[in-house]
């Protein structure tokens, strides 16, 4: 059955389609998600199908208050009240004990959980409207470049889930920041728009960041696997020597070159290079038949941890 595109109007028909177990996709501030209701474990279950998830990889839980905590976790630490008030509704997610009765498979098995409150209309709205917290995945097969409009979330699932609704395009384009409450200091895992000094400003302390991929259980999306990446190589560049050295050897093939300033490489399409933008450009590469994605990572790109803490994960 085709996938129904619906409008910020018909919250109450994706609302109905969730509380039948069925899968709908929503935007967020970030990235689009891939929705159920935390009660539907066959819903949940069809996440990790649909998405060809690991399932050891576990899903966040997104909320509308603070109230619906009581179904998901354990009582919380004052940091993370603190954080909560500086940046929800927002794109951080935090790391907490969970709730014994919430499902397994949203935990991964784990004694922890994931939990945002997105700032989106839309999800808030929706949300709201259940009554209840949902998990919503980012809106995209297993490892690909996440979805930052609805169109991306057809060309993965179109006929594979219930319903897109259509919120336009990603304000941020990457996902949330990911922090994990549970050690102490607190440890970012994965970066995103809100920085490691917004946090440290707000706890007044330092807290710590994951820098390499995690060995053992994975307590937030996007630390084990390869993330982001597209089905055709991306290149990372330092230095414009090398570069234009890489595209001299390699005239034949028909390039993407993404950068945060302009300048002419034969035989290459150049793209403004942006945390709004690149996952779509990596998606047009695609369509476009780009034969390669060639990246130069000037002192700019280098500045913007979450920017290169997905490129790093896409390259090859």
């Amino acid at each position: 059955m085709k996938t129904k595109i619906l409008t910020f109007s018909q919250l109450q028909e994706a609302a109905r389609l969730l509380y039948q177990g069925q899968l709908v996709a929503i935007p967020t501030e970030t990235v689009y998600g891939l929705a159920a209701l935390i009660s539907s474990e066959s819903a949940i279950s069809s996440i990790f199908a649909v998405k060809k998830r690991p399932a050891d990889n576990p899903l966040i839980v997104h909320i509308a208050n603070l109230k619906q905590l009581d179904q998901i976790a354990l009582p919380p630490s004052k940091l993370f009240f603190q954080l909560t008030e500086a940046f929800f509704p927002g794109p951080l997610t935090m790391i907490i004990p969970r709730h014994r009765d919430l499902s397994p498979l949203i935990s991964a098995g784990l004694d922890s959980v994931a939990i945002r409150m997105p700032a989106h209309p839309i999800a808030m709205d929706l949300i709201q409207m259940l009554e209840v917290p949902i998990v919503a995945p980012s809106a995209n097969l297993s490892g690909r470049p996440s979805a930052t409009d609805m169109q991306h979330v057809l060309d993965d699932f179109d006929q594979k889930i219930s319903a897109v609704i259509d919120g336009g395009r990603s304000t941020f384009g990457v996902e949330s920041t990911v922090i994990s409450l549970l050690s102490n200091p607190p440890v970012i895992l994965r970066p995103g728009n809100i920085t490691k000094q917004e946090i440290e400003n707000v706890l007044g302390r330092t807290i710590d960041v994951q820098i390499s991929l995690q060995k053992g259980p994975v307590y937030s999306p996007g630390m084990k696997y390869r993330h982001y990446a597209p089905c055709i190589p991306v290149k990372l560049f330092y230095e414009r020597e090398q570069i234009d050295s890489y595209c001299k050897k390699t005239a034949s093939n028909r390039k993407m070159l993404l950068s945060t300033g302009s300048f002419f490489l034969e035989n290459c399409a150049h793209y403004k290079l942006s945390t709004q933008d690149l996952y779509a450009c990596f998606r047009h590469a695609e369509k476009s038949n780009y034969s390669e994605i060639l990246i130069f990572c000037d002192s700019i790109t280098q500045s913007n941890i979450a920017l290169m803490n997905r490129l790093i994960k896409a390259s090859d």
